[in-house]
């Protein structure tokens, strides 16, 4: 008798596929750039928070989870000499974010499906990206990515953390607890994020007509989630993982990112509204927190508390870095109204006149008072008349970035013509409205490098678009919209999202969006509108969704299929100009 063949070894097991949810899966992370992320706009805040950033143009830069690389790619074609690599655990993101810079042209930017765990080798990034991460993922992987931006971030090096912040998420807390207690009851197959929508309306109208006590919670995240997409209340309000955060608690935590080695010190937030917060405060307010606290963390933190913050975008140098000292320093310094005692966080403000700067802000009435975003329509009220020449300066300018000293100088000369009233140069340092001048410009906010920016496409060229994403949402066209006919939108000629050269994103018109797959720096504006008349005689739904009323501001006409050749070409470069879709 033959003994028993030996059991052959069993194969080995797959490797686990990372835990996600089931809701997760089918709605992946399909965000757009995130214009505070840019290493140029953190190059001009970290300037005015203190320290020398690297140069953004030939910078090493990282991006933590990148999903479907809707903020990488973009900053890869804006900074071609630039090395970029994404990472992120889930594979069919990282397939979906190589498609898409593949069909963009977008060759200096690499994406690998690792964790941050998994990320070999010794290198150095001069920027470090970790948008929309910390808070939504398990505290051992909160852990693992700061020890990843203490270790791997190069000495002068720049890392931006963003993630939801305390007091506000106490209270959004229990917006999200009823949303996802009520996508628990549905069966498997009901649609979750429509019901935790449908849920969130009738809490909020029911609680202000009956006059609920928490009606304001209810009707504040109704307002705050209308036009979000699915993926992000899915990610944001339905899924397991949602950490909000104290500012002071991320900082501890940074601090001892690096055990043996350096950890990370706060450096100030990326938003120069927020971090020229208490320039804009009351005097007897800047006095009492002067009062409670020496330092800029003290006065930080204690502003969160003041203005119930709900996200930070902290950036973060090494504790290692040349001038941390500087920064963990803050000499005080009065600036307008602001209490002696009182920090200005390191913003050394002549260094304003170093910077590149636009603005997509317009006036809204004769007295420039009002001004409204030109694409979204968002409005601000600026009460200083310095600031608001300004303003119309760089208004007049736009997509065009003007030196921060040119645009003082015009501000200067144009408030003078207005007023009669002559003022210098460093009276721009001084308005109390300072913050809200910083949040009316348009990122990337470039750092005064040896070379400014690039200079517009000449008149005439044939125009090369920068590598634009257009949103998963809308249309049928290829994955970016960029190649061949695939880019050209769905037949019913949906307007389409677009990342522009200031990396936020806009709507484009779908006649526009259909063309600009073609928009190579091979065919010129006539070519390109014998395209653009060819498509509009074949389908007439692109023609009418582009001459709808919203597209008035670039094309101005009722009509596009009786446009004549150079009328269609003209509106194009206009649309495409006011967008700043071209390189």
């Amino acid at each position: 008798m033959q003994p028993p063949a030996p059991a052959a070894a069993p194969a080995p097991a797959p490797a686990p596929a990372p835990k996600r949810d089931a809701i997760e899966w089918r709605l992946m992370y399909d965000a757009p750039c995130s214009l505070y992320t840019h290493p140029l706009q953190l190059a001009g805040a970290a300037l005015l928070a203190g320290v020398e950033p690297p140069d953004p143009r030939r910078a090493r830069i990282l991006e933590v989870g990148c999903a479907l690389g809707g903020n990488l790619t973009p900053i890869a074609a804006a900074l071609p000499e630039a090395r970029c690599l994404g990472i992120d655990p889930f594979a069919a993101q990282i397939e979906g974010a190589r498609a898409r810079a593949a069909a963009a042209g977008v060759r200096n930017v690499e994406y690998l499906p690792i964790g941050v765990e998994e990320l070999t080798g010794a290198e150095e990034y001069d920027y470090i990206i970790c948008h929309g991460l910390l808070s939504w993922i398990p505290p051992a992987a909160q852990r693992a990515t700061l020890e990843l931006c203490a270790r791997r971030l190069s000495p002068r090096g720049v890392a931006y953390i963003s993630y939801n912040a305390l007091p506000r998420w106490h209270f959004r807390a229990c917006v999200r607890d009823m949303m996802r207690w009520r996508a628990a009851q549905l069966r498997p197959g009901e649609d979750e994020v429509r019901e935790a929508r449908r849920a969130l309306q009738f809490f909020a109208q029911a609680a202000s007509s009956h006059g609920v006590s928490p009606r304001a919670l209810y009707t504040e995240a109704a307002r705050d989630l209308q036009g979000r997409p699915d993926y992000y209340i899915a990610h944001e309000y339905l899924l397991e993982e949602n950490h909000p955060f104290y500012l002071h608690e991320v900082v501890a935590a940074a601090a001892a990112a690096a055990p043996g080695g350096h950890g990370l010190t706060y450096l100030a937030d990326a938003s120069l509204n927020t971090q020229l917060a208490h320039v804009q405060l009351p005097p007897l307010w800047a006095e009492e927190l002067g009062l409670m606290g020496e330092g800029q963390l003290a006065l930080t933190q204690h502003l969160d508390f003041l203005f119930n913050r709900g996200l930070r975008r902290s950036m973060w140098i090494r504790a290692d870095h040349p001038q941390a000292g500087g920064v963990r320093g803050c000499p005080p310094r009065p600036l307008g109204d602001a209490h002696p005692r009182l920090p200005l966080p390191a913003a050394r403000l002549a260094r304003l006149s170093g910077l590149w700067l636009a603005s997509p802000f317009l006036p809204t009435d004769d007295a420039g008072l009002s001004f409204a975003h030109r694409h979204t329509g968002q409005r601000h009220e600026v009460r200083d008349p310095l600031l608001r020449a300004a303003l119309l300066i760089l208004g007049a300018a736009w997509p065009q970035q003007l030196s921060g000293r040119e645009c003082a100088e015009q501000a200067c000369a144009l408030h003078e013509m207005l007023t009669g009233e002559r003022v210098a140069l460093s009276a721009l340092e001084r308005p109390v409205e300072l913050g809200l001048f910083f949040e009316l410009i348009a990122p990337p906010m470039s750092a005064h490098l040896p070379l400014p920016p690039a200079p517009p496409t000449p008149a005439g060229a044939p125009p090369r678009a920068l590598a634009h994403l257009l949103g998963s949402e809308g249309g049928e066209g290829g994955e970016g919209g960029e190649g061949g006919e695939g880019g050209e939108g769905g037949e019913g000629g949906e307007w389409r999202e677009v990342t522009c050269a200031h990396h936020f994103t806009t709507l484009c018109s779908p006649l526009l969006a259909a063309l600009l797959g073609h928009m190579t720096g091979e065919e010129g504006w006539g070519a390109l509108a014998a395209r653009a008349r060819a498509l509009v005689a074949g389908r007439p739904a692109l023609a009418r969704a582009s001459a709808r009323a919203g597209a008035a501001r670039a094309w101005g006409v009722s009509s596009l299929s009786h446009l004549a050749p150079l009328d269609m070409m003209e509106a194009l470069a206009r649309e495409a100009h006011e967008l700043a879709l071209l390189r």
